[in-house]
Parts: C-alpha cells; sequence; structure tokens
C-alpha cells in the first residue's frame, strides 16, 4: 500500500488586531525599513512604559503600481510621430524660427557639422550655433544657454545698438565689421546639442576648439 505524501500545510500569518490601544507608524517603503521595524520592536516595552499596555505597528504605504505610472504617464510612453525637417518650433510668434537653418548640415572652417532635427528654437541646456550670412569666411559662433534658444537670441537681438553693442559678439561682429549696419536677422541659427546645464562650458569650449571659431570666428570677440 502506497504511502500517501504528506502535503506541506502553510501556516496563515496572524494579524495583531486594531483598536483604540494601537499606535500605528505609517511610512513609505525605504532601503533600511527592516533596521527601522526592529528598532521600534525594541522599543515597544519603552512606549508601553509611558502609553500603559498598547500594541505597536508599522504601516507600510503602498507603492503605485508600474501599470498605474504608465497611465498617469501615458504620454511619456508613447512614440514620438512628430516629424520634422527643421529646427523650427513652428510658433506664429516666434521670431528665431524664420532663422533657423534648414540643412541637415553646414561647413565650418572646412569641417562638417551635423544639425539635429530633434532640437529646436524651444530647446534649454543646449549649444548653439550662428553664423553671419554677409560674411564667407570666419564667420561662425559658438554660445550656450539654459534658456529657451529662442530666449537666448532675444537677448542678443537686443544688443544690436550703440548703447549694448559691445555685450554680444554677434552685435561686435555687425559693428566692426559690417559698420554696424547688420541686425540678428543677418544670422542663421541652429541648435546643435542639449547637454545638462553643469556641462555646457565644457561643451561649449569643445565646439570652440574643434571649430577653431576663437581665432577663425566670431568667438575671438571678447563680450565685456
Amino acid at each position: 500500500m502506497k504511502t500517501k505524501a504528506f502535503e506541506r500545510v502553510k501556516t496563515p500569518k496572524t494579524k495583531t488586531p486594531l483598536n483604540n490601544n494601537t499606535i500605528i507608524f505609517t511610512i513609505d517603503y525605504f532601503e533600511e525599513l527592516s533596521t527601522f521595524k526592529g528598532i521600534i520592536k525594541d522599543l515597544e516595552k519603552d512606549i508601553q512604559a509611558v502609553f500603559g499596555n498598547i500594541s505597536v505597528l508599522v504601516a507600510t504605504r503602498k507603492c503605485s503600481s508600474i501599470g498605474n505610472l504608465i497611465i498617469k504617464n501615458k504620454a511619456l510612453c508613447l512614440p514620438d510621430t512628430t516629424i520634422s525637417d527643421n529646427q523650427k518650433c513652428g510658433d506664429i510668434r516666434c521670431k528665431t524660427c524664420p532663422l533657423m537653418m534648414t540643412s541637415n548640415s553646414i561647413i565650418i572652417n572646412n569641417k562638417e557639422i551635423e544639425i539635429p532635427n530633434n532640437l529646436n528654437c524651444k530647446t534649454k541646456n543646449c549649444i548653439y550655433l550662428c553664423i553671419c550670412d554677409k560674411c564667407t569666411e570666419n564667420n561662425a559662433y559658438f554660445g550656450q544657454t539654459v534658456q529657451k534658444q529662442q530666449n537666448r537670441m532675444s537677448g542678443h537681438r537686443d544688443k544690436f545698438n550703440m548703447r549694448k553693442y559691445n555685450k554680444s559678439a554677434l552685435s561686435m561682429h555687425a559693428y566692426d565689421t559690417h559698420g554696424g549696419d547688420l541686425t540678428l536677422n543677418d544670422f542663421s541659427i541652429a541648435v546643435l546639442k542639449k547637454v545638462p546645464p553643469r556641462r555646457l562650458n565644457r561643451e561649449e569650449f569643445v565646439f570652440i576648439d574643434k571649430f577653431d571659431t576663437l581665432t577663425k570666428g566670431l568667438n575671438r570677440y571678447q563680450v565685456v
């Protein structure tokens, strides 16, 4: 006769009944939660000495499920279906859109640089390029901004006058080379790279050094 295999029976966990003599610590989950529970357990007798015969519980708040997070951030989960062949933001009020380059690349001091079409004139924390359309060489300038690109261009635009011209390399070039007979509309602009703010200085220097615009470009101008 075959012996019937013994089945392992799981003993259900007992829950401490909640009543008016229960203190509940409600906290969010964190890495050292088990250590915290141990500390509370060790202090239980001290707590009872103050409050009487009570039970002490640690309740952990339930985190949002991945499904809920996906639903809440549905827009982040959907693929980007926006297709653009240039860097214009498309806002009819944008004064920078008409100045944005429409080509995919440009040659600067005999070196080619690509212009990404996933960035536009509303991009923040970026390295940008300005080209003087009236010059045939030594006409490139690399800059950086934490603002939207269009806002940074507004800052340059404001400097094309005798009172402020020395506060922008672009307006300094206009007055130095073209006798002041230029506005920002005589420049073409591109957004080259989006980077963390802490890396803007380094990335700007990399572009200036690689394309030699400190000696053969508009980065030679020292802004006051």
